[in-house]
C-alpha cells in the first residue's frame, strides 16, 4: 500500500467526521437504527436464517426462528386463519413456551400451565382466564377468535397465548407471518453483556432543557516512510467545535479545522479542499440547513427533506431517558411495528451496545459531587463484531477511541474524545499515524437561548 493509499484513507476519514450531521438527518428521515445500525447481511448472527420464508402458508417465528408444525406422525398441520385471526396446533404452540398442557375430554378445555402463568381455553367459548401463579390474580378474557377443532386438531389463537404469556407479538403481511418476541429474555441478555450500561444510568444527573457545547481540537497526522526517511512528514491540526440545542430542540453546529504542514499529504488535503475546513449545520422548525465554504464564502443550503425535530431530540442529551427502566421501556419501541426483521435488529443492537458497554471498556470512578465515565473503544475490533468481513482486506490498522465525561454537582460538565489510528502497510512498512483530540465544555446548561435560520444565498 502506498502513500496514496494511506491519504486516500484519510480523506475518507475526514470526510466521515464531516459527515457526522447529515447522517444525523438521515437517520430521522429514514428509520434510525435501519440506517445507521442495521447490518443488511446481519453476519453477527449466523445460527439464524434470516431470510424470511416466503409463500402462500401461514407461519409462526418466535425469536428469529421459524416454528416447525410437523407433529410426532410426520404430519404438517400449518396455522389457519380464521375470523381473521391465526390459529395454531395448541399442543404445538404450547410446547414451544414449555408449557404443561392438560386436555379434559369431557369439557373440551385445555389447561397449559407454565412457571407463573395458567391458560385455560375451551372449544367453542369465547371467554378465557389467564391466572398468575405468583400474585393468585385471575382475569377472564373475551375472544373474537374461539379455540376449535379443525381435522381432528385442536386450534387456538396464537396472540392470545403469546400476549397471555407476555410475549411481544407483530403480523408481517409481507410474509403472512405471526412474528413473537420474548422481550424479557433479549433484555436479561442486554444487562449481562452490557452491565455497564446500567450503571451509568444510576449515575445521578440533573434534567437538560438546553445546553451549548465549546470544543478545541487538537491533533497530528504523522507519516513514516522506513525506505526513504526524506519522505517523512508531520501535519497538525487545529480547530473547534460547537453544538448547541435550546428549549426549542432547534440544534446548531459549526466546526472549523486548519491543517499546517509541508509534503505530499498536506499538499493532498489542499488541493481536496481540507487546508482549512469550515462547516455548519442548523435544525429548526422541522428545517435543517447546511454550511460549506465556497470561494472563501460562507454557502448556507436549505436541505431539501424535512426534519421531525421531536425524533431527532430523542437522540440528544435533552430527551435521553431518566432512569435505565425508562431505557429498557423505550427500547420496545424503538424498532416500530414488529416484522420478520425485528427480532435481529434487536440482536444486532445488543451486539452494539454490548461492545461500547462491557466491564472491559467502562471505568466508573469518583463520588457523589464528582463523577467520571471513561469508555475505551477498539473500532477495529468493534465493527469485526458486526460485520467479521468489515475490516478483511484491511492489514495492520489500529484505530481506537477514548471517550472521558466528567460530571460535576449532578451537571455533565466536560468531556474528551480522542482518536488514535495507525496504519501500516505489511510490504514496505509505510505507516501513517492520526492523533485526534477533542476537549469539550458544556455550557448554558437549562440556559434560554435563540437558534436562527440562516441566510439561504443557494438553493
Amino acid at each position: 500500500m502506498k502513500r496514496k493509499i494511506l491519504i486516500t484513507l484519510l480523506l475518507s476519514l475526514i470526510l466521515t467526521v464531516m459527515s457526522i450531521s447529515v447522517l444525523a438527518v438521515e437517520a430521522v428521515e429514514n428509520d434510525m437504527y435501519s440506517t445507521m445500525l442495521i447490518s443488511e447481511d446481519l453476519e453477527m448472527i449466523p445460527e439464524y436464517d434470516v431470510m424470511p420464508i416466503v409463500d402462500d402458508t401461514i407461519k409462526v417465528q418466535l425469536d428469529g426462528v421459524y416454528v416447525d408444525f410437523t407433529d410426532e406422525q410426520g404430519n404438517v398441520v400449518n396455522p389457519e386463519i380464521i375470523n381473521n385471526r391465526t390459529m395454531v396446533p395448541m399442543r404445538k404452540i404450547f410446547e414451544i413456551f414449555n408449557a404443561q398442557v392438560n386436555w379434559n375430554n369431557e369439557t373440551r378445555t385445555v389447561v397449559a400451565t407454565t412457571e407463573d402463568k395458567e391458560i385455560t381455553l375451551t372449544i367453542n367459548n369465547d371467554k378465557a382466564k389467564v391466572k398468575n401463579l405468583v400474585s393468585e390474580e385471575e382475569k377472564e378474557i373475551t375472544l373474537d377468535s374461539v379455540p376449535v377443532i379443525l381435522n381432528n386438531r385442536t386450534m387456538v389463537p396464537v396472540r392470545f397465548i403469546a400476549e397471555s404469556l407476555e410475549k411481544e407479538v407483530g403480523w408481517d403481511s409481507d410474509v403472512r407471518t405471526v412474528v413473537i418476541i420474548d422481550f424479557e429474555k433479549l433484555l436479561k441478555e442486554l444487562e449481562e453483556k452490557a452491565p455497564m450500561l446500567k450503571e451509568i444510568f444510576e449515575i445521578e444527573i440533573d434534567p437538560v432543557d438546553s445546553f451549548k457545547t465549546e470544543s478545541e481540537i487538537q491533533g497530528k497526522i504523522i507519516y513514516k516512510d522506513v525506505e526513504d526517511k526524506a519522505k517523512n512528514e508531520t501535519v497538525e491540526i487545529d480547530g473547534s467545535l460547537e453544538m448547541n440545542m435550546n428549549k426549542e430542540k432547534a440544534i446548531e453546529m459549526s466546526l472549523e479545522l486548519d491543517f499546517k504542514g509541508d509534503g505530499a499529504i498536506y499538499d493532498s488535503l489542499k488541493e481536496n479542499g481540507y487546508k482549512e475546513v469550515k462547516y455548519g449545520m442548523v435544525m429548526v422548525d422541522d428545517e435543517a440547513y447546511m454550511m460549506m465554504m465556497q470561494d472563501d464564502e460562507e454557502v448556507w443550503t436549505k436541505l431539501e427533506s424535512q426534519v421531525d425535530m421531536n425524533s431527532l431530540s430523542t437522540m440528544q442529551m435533552t430527551n435521553m431517558p431518566k432512569s435505565y427502566e425508562e431505557y429498557i421501556e423505550s427500547l420496545k419501541t424503538t424498532f416500530g411495528e414488529i416484522d420478520s426483521t425485528t427480532y435481529f435488529e434487536i440482536k444486532q443492537m445488543i451486539v452494539i451496545i454490548s461492545s461500547i458497554y462491557s466491564e472491559d471498556n467502562v471505568i466508573i470512578t469518583g463520588n457523589d459531587d464528582k463523577k467520571t465515565i471513561k469508555i475505551e473503544l477498539d473500532i477495529v475490533e468493534f465493527l469485526g463484531t458486526l460485520s467479521p468481513t468489515v475490516f478483511e482486506e484491511v492489514e495492520d490498522l489500529k484505530l481506537k477511541l477514548y471517550m472521558t465525561e466528567k460530571i460535576k454537582n449532578k451537571k455533565v460538565d466536560t468531556a474528551e474524545i480522542v482518536l488514535e489510528m495507525v496504519m501500516e502497510e505489511p510490504t514496505t512498512k509505510e505507516k501513517m499515524e492520526i492523533d485526534f483530540e477533542i476537549d469539550m465544555e458544556y455550557k448554558s446548561i437549562n440556559k434560554d437561548f435563540e437558534i436562527k435560520k440562516p441566510v439561504v444565498v443557494a438553493e
